[in-house]
């Protein structure tokens, strides 16, 4: 809640829209290649499924991390600007509403859903 709350603070809504389409494309390609490159590398030997992977792709690390270390840059003395800030508010923001919304759709398309488990595998 206090570095949502610190985001809320450091975001200038004004300077915002500079910064807007690098954000956006920044956003499609962590999302669409980065994430998954980076889950199948670190956890594609571990025993889950391709479905159960994708799925991880789609749900993986945002929110309160990304903006703790979008902090740390613009807070320290250096040739990091608040436009930095701005661009990871911004895929944060990208990140959290379309990736959030679609959880649970996601998990049907995937069935990984508890009702897609068969009964051996269904812990009781």
């Amino acid at each position: 809640m206090v570095l949502f709350l610190t985001l809320g603070l450091l975001v200038t809504p004004s300077a915002l829209l500079q910064d807007i389409w690098p954000a956006i494309g920044c956003a499609v390609v962590l999302m669409l290649i980065a994430r998954p490159v980076a889950v199948f590398l670190s956890v594609g030997w571990m025993g889950f499924t391709f479905r159960e992977n994708i799925f991880l792709s789609w749900v993986g690390l945002r929110g309160a991390v990304p903006i703790l270390l979008a902090i740390y840059p613009v807070i320290t003395p250096g040739p990091i600007s608040v436009g930095f800030f701005n661009i990871v508010f911004i895929i944060v923001t990208i990140s959290l509403t379309i990736q959030d919304w679609t959880i649970a759709p996601a998990a049907r398309i995937l069935r990984l859903g508890p009702e897609d488990q068969s009964p051996e595998s269904v812990d009781t």
